[in-house]
């Protein structure tokens, strides 16, 4: 089942509100509809280059699959309505970190170099992550792309404190099989669905694409709320719309391409880039049903790389060599090629537009290194100016010293003083609790300031 089965009713709701509005272009707040894969930061999320604005109460990051209405206002577009799509919310079953994937509800989602991995903790605060980082039973939200074989393409993976004893409520798409009516249940991939206390949203049958929502108990979903999809409603033409995202289908004799729900047609549009399947792309134009006539397209990354990461490091660009493909960060010099992403406020750069001095944000794969034994840069992202003084780096803890209250990470001397803060994933520690046991061995983020070759850490945060 394709990356195109949008139509909850919320969806529908949202579609159909563009049919009560003229058509007044893309400037000066007239309306637009948007779909795909939000971009841009954390602090400004962003889709076809342009801020999103959410209403209020609603969270819109990067890696976020939307579809939407709302006012173009030029750099930015206030969105009135929208809807974020989540393919699973649940405990992971299986992480392979090598093979670049995971298991969520039985749904086999595939991390690459464009994915974006973070973790909230219990005081709302979010730190990025690695699939590295991820364990079995951990509590994840993913955001993605549907591809033809069943898997997803996760384009954002968010993990959640735990909820102690309370059941955290599932929830997952995909295929109803083996419809039982009068037991009211049906099989979703290797779980069946009790929706006999459900508030079910369309017409159940044999195949059909649905949204379960619900508490899992074993390999069933008590659903709370089966809702069953349709394709796109079909607005009223010339609605203005932006879309944003890794596209599926590309029919080159045809000139189309499935994106946000929609069949892209771009036979009349000034295309930027070369189109290959799974590009990521920004589209302009107008809707025509559920079908787009694209204005324009431009290629933004014409592959998700090669690979992906197991650890990141932060800090200032100490070196660059674009001839020779590396740089150094952290005292820890990378490797490049032709596939690693390089990016500055969610746009590909070269490797030659870095400067030294700058804050850069590495993610790499420790387990793949060349002749030299640099490791392979994965994804590099220019962060701008900093206090060159001030370093974050991940890893695993070596040379614990109780007693000293000292550790290495990744070839540097961490220290502490009064001032350091310790933190694990759901709550604060003491110093004393830090370390009052062994931590040989166990993963963690030091963010702190440079002295010689020593880290004088404010923060350590157990991952």
């Amino acid at each position: 089942m394709g990356f195109g089965k949008w139509g909850t009713a919320v969806l529908a709701a949202l579609l159909l509100a563009a049919c009560n509005q003229t058509p007044q272009g893309t400037a000066g707040g007239g309306p637009v509809t948007v779909a795909g894969v939000v971009g841009g930061t954390e602090e400004a999320p962003a889709l076809g280059g342009k801020t999103l604005v959410a209403p209020s109460g609603q969270e819109v990051r990067p890696g976020h699959v939307i579809q939407g209405q709302g006012r173009d206002e030029g750099q930015r577009i206030v969105l009135t309505e929208v809807a974020l799509r989540y393919e699973a919310k649940g405990p992971i079953e299986q992480v392979d970190v090598a093979g670049g994937s995971l298991v969520v509800l039985g749904v086999t989602v595939r991390v690459d170099a464009l994915t974006r991995i973070y973790e909230e903790d219990t005081d709302g605060e979010r730190t990025s992550l690695t699939l590295a980082d991820l364990r079995v039973g951990d509590y994840v939200e993913v955001s993605g792309v549907r591809e033809e074989d069943g898997t997803v393409r996760a384009t954002r993976i968010e993990r959640k404190p735990a909820s102690g004893t309370a059941p955290q409520e599932v929830e997952v798409r995909g295929e109803a099989t083996a419809l039982d009516p009068a037991a009211q249940t049906f099989t979703l991939g290797a779980y069946t669905v009790d929706y006999s206390g459900a508030q079910v949203e369309g017409t159940l049958e044999e195949g059909a694409w649905v949204e379960v929502k619900g508490t899992l108990q074993g390999n069933t979903i008590l659903a709370t709320r089966v809702g069953v999809e349709r394709p796109n409603p079909s607005p009223a033409n010339g609605v203005p719309a932006e879309l944003e995202g890794p596209f599926t289908g590309l029919d080159l004799q045809a000139q189309t391409f499935t994106l946000g729900g929609y069949t892209v047609d771009y036979s009349g549009a000034q295309v930027e880039g070369t189109l290959q399947e799974g590009a990521w792309v920004e589209v302009k134009g107008t809707l025509e049903g559920s079908r787009l006539r694209a204005d324009r397209v431009k290629v933004k990354y014409a592959h998700s790389g090669r690979s992906h990461a197991d650890h990141e490091v932060k800090g200032q660009l100490e070196a660059v060599d674009p001839q020779g493909g590396t740089l150094t960060v952290g005292g820890q010099t990378f490797f490049t090629d032709g596939f690693t992403l390089v990016e500055r406020r969610d746009y590909p750069i070269s490797l030659g537009d870095l400067g030294v001095g700058e804050w850069v944000e590495v993610k790499y794969d420790s387990t793949r290194t060349n002749g030299q034994g640099y490791p392979y840069a994965v994804k590099v992202e220019a962060k701008g100016q900093r206090d060159t003084a001030t370093l974050e780096i991940k890893g695993p803890i070596e040379g614990f010293d109780s007693q000293n209250r000292t550790f290495r990470l990744m070839g540097y001397t961490v220290r502490v003083d009064a001032n350091t803060r310790y933190k694990a994933r759901d709550r604060h520690l003491s110093a004393d609790e830090f370390f009052g046991q062994d931590r040989t061995g166990a993963w963690v983020e030091v963010k702190g300031t440079l002295q010689g070759d020593a880290l004088l850490a404010s923060k350590v945060k157990l991952k």
